[in-house]
């Protein structure tokens, strides 16, 4: 998350090697947006579900589908062939041409949306890449980036998924279920793709959060020098490259947390966000026959 175009656009891979190759279009699609536990999610279902080979986010309705819909089908050329294929891709809840394109591709595919207090998330997205986004302060992100609150106006794009593909084939979850009830969230999931329940404890991931951002960094530099590096990394499918780099001393240079803790988002900058969300909060309560105090 930078100023600068951090998108993942990955290289195009050999036409042949794609043809001899070529996998599945998704059944199941999870369109985020991000930091609603897509990570674990991902995590928690690989086994149980086909998801692309290596990667957890293909980017390919949004960023690469110039590469063309073989491209696309090549990442999910080994899922079996009993399992429905799916992709964790978060990134694509408030993007109008991505929605088009699955629906142009895969116009019978079911879709996932799974949303988390707007303010809470919007803050939670500042944590997780202050590392090596640049930003000083949650404020600074608020105000140069606003497509991240834009996705957080969850009533404007809901009712577009819902239009696209149906109301019976999306799914709207909540966060929440997932800290509080993650075995019954899981279920709920399963139930939806159509497989059977995963048993958390039977999990290697089970409960345990994945990709939180409780403390600061150690290092903005080191931080940022090692997003360029690792989104270099991921653009050219270094994938397994950035696995066992995450598994090495190496990762906390740059990426190691300190030892001064987030706390909370600014006061008044929390009650001005929760003033602008108040209105969409409002109509998707009136949408998913759900109340949201907390959220106001």
């Amino acid at each position: 998350m930078s100023r600068e175009d951090s998108a993942v656009r990955l290289p195009a891979v050999d036409i042949d090697t794609v043809q001899r190759a070529s996998g599945r279009l998704p059944n199941v699609i999870v369109v985020g947006p991000p930091r609603t536990g897509t990570t674990w999610l991902d995590a928690v279902l690989r086994g149980h579900v086909g998801l692309p080979q290596d990667v957890k986010e293909t980017q390919f309705f949004k960023w690469n589908y110039e590469k063309g819909i073989e491209w696309y089908k090549w990442h999910f050329r080994n899922c079996p062939p009993e399992l429905p294929v799916m992709e964790i891709c978060p990134s694509y809840f408030n993007v109008d041409m991505a929605r088009e394109r699955i629906k142009e591709h895969i116009p019978n595919c079911k879709i996932i949306c799974i949303l988390r207090d707007p303010v809470e998330r919007l803050y939670s997205v500042y944590r997780r890449y202050s590392d090596f986004s640049g930003f000083r302060s949650f404020e600074e992100m608020i105000k140069d980036v606003p497509d991240l609150v834009e996705a957080s106006n969850y009533i404007a794009f809901i009712p577009k998924w819902q239009s696209s593909f149906g109301k019976e084939n999306v799914s709207i979850l909540f966060y929440q279920d997932l800290e509080e009830m993650p075995q019954k969230f899981v279920n709920a999931v399963c139930k939806f793709i159509g497989i059977p329940p995963v048993n958390l404890r039977e999990s290697p991931v089970g409960t345990t959060r994945i990709n939180t951002a409780p403390r600061k960094p150690r290092s903005r530099f080191f931080g940022l020098v090692g997003g360029r590096i690792r989104r270099w990394l991921t653009a050219h499918r270094f994938h397994k490259t950035v696995n066992l780099w995450k598994k090495s001393p190496f990762w906390n240079i740059f990426f190691g947390a300190g030892e001064e803790e987030f706390g909370p988002p600014p006061a008044e900058l929390d009650r001005r966000l929760r003033e602008h969300f108040r209105p969409s909060v409002e109509a998707l309560e009136q949408l998913t026959n759900r109340e949201l105090p907390a959220w106001k």
